[in-house]
């Protein structure tokens, strides 16, 4: 006892060799997975006729009594043992002998590893939709709270055009809905049993697989079993999907940790999210923020790890095939992890108005405003932008704002600037300026939030 394999071999397996192949340290995550197939395994040998009414219910008695134990943390799993299928079946035999040895007729670790990291991958993308909806509540209610507020937007990080605030932050919105689509469509994918597949040809055991998909809950049945054994393309798009999240989370990160500096101030973080400096004592810190963006590398890193991993592997099993959790397991928890930091961080975000409202006194800001009322005057947008750029460049060598000058003044450059120019330096005149649909118009982002509200209620 102790493997599930040896018969064929003469000498035992060196220690360091052993510990080396070893995934019990990563794959016990897969326990209650592992617990919940093998239950169903059961249930279809005893369909089969390979097993007797008797022994089936000693089998699940067992099997629950070890869930149970692993959910009350009672278990403690040497370091010795190759992997969580070894310590379940080894746990089986303990208890109950002869009978536990019928368990593994009809499957090998090869689909029985894949059963499981399906169930696995399936409950936890389902958890990480989930948390992702209750952020974009989040940031929806920030949003929803300051409509009307107007900040700065930025391009190439300096001043732009006014934008809503909450204009911006339903472009974060968006983001994270097509990551909700994307990784809602990774489950769809993976969602196809791989049992019957055993080693990579199948198995002459006569298993229900329609049974066993419909009490494990996959919707699909594979209908190659060597696809199935060797396929982690699910894995692959898992950490594509999870990379394409974080990439939106570290652009997330690095405006709000823009907007909290000093140079910015458009923001307050709450201070039982920052940490602070072991020599300034003044310092409030966004660390948990730099760490969600510096996260991102990693799940990069597993996402090219996989993908190398994969490229080179004949059909069908090969064991580098372990390390795929690796990758996997860290991702998905780190994801997890990070949504609820931003959750917590966006119920407590505040609006530093003050500072907002001196940022919008820059009057460049509003020179693109300036240059389409030229338009509407008639002239051509090209000729504009040269006539608006030659006020502004005036305005710079002559230290003096655009609003300074005189109506004559400005009819030196065109004789089309009349004294309703001067209103255009307004940030909500701006935003109101703007008619299309896409836009930060308030009665368009008003309308936005609305339909958001009942999306995400």
């Amino acid at each position: 006892m102790g493997k599930m394999w040896g018969g064929v071999f003469n000498k035992n397996v060196e220690d360091s060799v052993l510990q080396y192949t070893s995934s019990i340290n990563i794959d016990k995550l897969l326990a209650k997975f592992d617990i919940e197939y093998s239950i169903v395994h059961a249930m279809a040998l005893e369909k089969a006729g390979l097993v007797s009414k008797q022994e089936l219910n000693d089998i699940v008695r067992i099997l629950k009594e070890l869930s149970k134990n692993f959910e009350e943390n009672n278990i403690k799993i040497s370091e010795d043992i190759e992997d969580i299928h070894t310590f379940i079946e080894n746990y089986l035999i303990e208890k109950l002998k002869n009978t536990a040895y019928k368990l593994h007729a009809g499957r090998s670790r090869n689909d029985q590893i894949m059963v499981s990291v399906r169930l696995y991958c399936k409950q936890d993308l389902e958890l990480i939709i989930d948390k992702i909806n209750k952020m974009i509540k989040a940031i929806l209610k920030i949003a929803d709270a300051n409509k009307n507020i107007i900040i700065p937007a930025y391009t190439h990080l300096q001043h732009a055009q006014p934008v809503l605030f909450s204009h911006y932050l339903i472009a974060y919105i968006n983001m994270f809905k097509r990551d909700i689509e994307r990784l809602s469509e990774a489950v769809n994918r993976l969602d196809v049993l791989p049992a019957g597949s055993a080693a990579c040809t199948g198995t002459s055991v006569n298993l229900d697989l329609d049974f066993i998909a419909k009490k494990l809950g996959f919707s699909k049945i594979s209908d190659n079993s060597l696809d199935a054994v060797s396929d982690r393309d699910f894995i692959a798009e898992i950490l594509s999907g999870l990379s394409i999240l974080f990439m939106h989370f570290s652009r997330l990160a690095e405006d709000l940790i823009l907007w909290y500096s000093q140079e910015f101030n458009i923001i307050s973080i709450d201070e039982s999210f920052c940490t602070g400096s072991s020599i300034m004592p003044h310092k409030k810190n966004p660390d948990a923020l730099e760490l969600i963006r510096g996260n991102s590398s990693k799940i990069y890193g597993n996402l090219f790890s996989i993908l190398t991993l994969l490229k080179g592997l004949p059909l069908s099993y090969n064991r580098d095939l372990q390390l795929d959790k690796e990758f996997l397991f860290p991702s998905i928890n780190t994801a997890v992890g990070t949504l609820d930091i931003l959750i917590f961080l966006f119920d407590k975000v505040k609006i530093n108005t003050e500072s907002v409202d001196k940022l919008l006194k820059d009057e460049k800001l509003y020179i693109t405003d300036v240059a389409e009322f030229l338009v509407y005057k008639g002239m051509p947008f090209r000729e504009a932008h040269e006539v608006i750029g030659k006020v502004y460049k005036h305005c710079v060598e002559n230290k003096m704002k655009f609003s300074d000058m005189s109506l004559s003044e400005l009819k030196k450059f065109s004789g089309l600037f009349d004294d309703k120019v001067f209103s255009l330096f307004n940030p909500n005149k701006s935003v109101n300026s703007k008619v299309t649909l896409n836009s930060t118009n308030p009665d368009i982002v008003s309308r936005k939030i609305s339909e958001l509200l009942k999306e995400f209620k």
